[in-house]
């Protein structure tokens, strides 16, 4: 059984939205660096769970929602941070200049994806 690609889009899109306003939330509620990465882990935990209890679900696809939720995630919080957090960071970080912390972030996320799509895998007892 396949899953339909609008269920995988806005599953990424409404994870990946939830995940980046968790991540605006404890920016704003606490200062301390660490606490933004427990968002992201609710959010890998929670599509690793999903994926493991759908049926039908490839690796790619897998793989692909969870790297699109991560990106969205992260893309959210870049927005907040050079819009509302320090503005003066917009002007002096042009990210296409300073392409490191989107590289770093891809790289992260894709290595994130892979393991959730890996370990997303559904057993089916023979």
């Amino acid at each position: 059984m396949e899953v339909p690609r609008s269920r995988l889009v806005a599953l990424a899109a409404t994870s990946g939205l939830v995940a980046g306003g968790l991540i605006i939330g404890t920016m704003r509620i606490t200062n301390r660096g660490q606490a933004v990465f427990l968002p992201y882990a609710v959010l890998l935990l929670s599509l690793l769970v999903y994926f493991r209890w759908s049926p039908g679900v490839s690796f790619k696809q897998r793989f692909s929602v969870t790297l699109v939720a991560f990106m969205t995630a992260t893309v959210l919080a870049y927005v907040y941070i050079f819009t509302t957090v320090d503005r003066a960071l917009l002007n002096d970080t042009p990210l296409w200049k300073n392409p490191w912390p989107i590289a770093i972030f891809v790289l992260i996320g894709s290595v994130s994806s892979a393991l959730v799509a890996l370990a997303g895998r559904r057993f089916v007892p023979s």
